[in-house]
């Protein structure tokens, strides 16, 4: 099963959202990556935080995969944690 990808944009938050990657929390005024994708039939959209949005790319890129459920990418805690603590720097 694939999924076909609609719009792909960076929109600041107006309100808190979850991250699709990684469940958290995200405050108002944050930069996210929205993505609206179709999958078995139905339309999905999703917000990605910029730690998931990179974890995503090396995911996607090194296993070849064609879709993450929701809250997957934690998943890969040793890339998670390596971006996470870049971006505090």
């Amino acid at each position: 099963m694939c999924y076909t990808l609609f719009s792909s944009k960076h929109v600041k938050t107006k309100k808190e959202h979850e991250c699709w990657g990684c469940l958290r929390k995200i405050p108002i005024n944050t930069i996210m990556l929205y993505e609206t994708w179709l999958w078995e039939n139905e339309f999905v959209h999703g917000y990605f935080c910029d730690i998931c949005e990179n974890v995503r790319d090396l995911v996607f890129h090194t296993y070849e995969l064609e879709s993450i459920s929701e809250g997957q990418l934690k998943e890969f805690d040793e890339w998670y944690e390596m971006l996470e603590k870049n971006q505090k720097k």
